[in-house]
């Protein structure tokens, strides 16, 4: 019994790797995460600092373009575990604001992060947005 099976290709789309992310991804689409350590290094020793509760954030408006966000976890903070709880609770926050095209934003979180009511999280974020909004 000879049985052929017939596999025929159709058009294949280009692939794009940030297409397929974005199309996956629960942040906002005018949000980018910085990604390079050049981006991180230049935002940490240019930007602007604002310090509110257990939040460090530095601000930086050098490049064209929608916002972009960094976070920064130390092993200090807890185990992965808990350190992947900061950066989950951050992004929520970080949806919820409105931040100003053009800009790059590192935020910098102690331990205190992780076990912080939300609505407190939220406030440490807006007063350091607010501070930072005229960099």
């Amino acid at each position: 019994m000879d049985s052929v099976i017939g596999c025929t290709t159709g058009p294949v789309a280009p692939f794009s790797s940030r297409v397929a992310k974005k199309a996956g991804s629960v942040s906002p689409p005018d949000l980018e995460s910085l990604r390079s350590p050049r981006d991180f290094r230049r935002v940490l020793n240019e930007g602007k600092r604002y310090r509110s509760g257990g939040l460090v954030v530095v601000a930086s408006s050098e490049h064209p373009g929608p916002a972009r966000y960094g976070l920064v976890v130390s092993k200090s903070s807890g185990n992965a575990v808990t350190r992947n709880r900061i950066k989950r609770r951050l992004r929520h926050c970080i949806r919820s604001l409105q931040l100003n095209p053009g800009h790059d934003y590192v935020i910098i979180a102690s331990q205190q992060v992780a076990d912080v009511p939300h609505t407190r999280l939220q406030g440490w974020l807006e007063r350091a947005m607010r501070e930072l909004a005229d960099v």
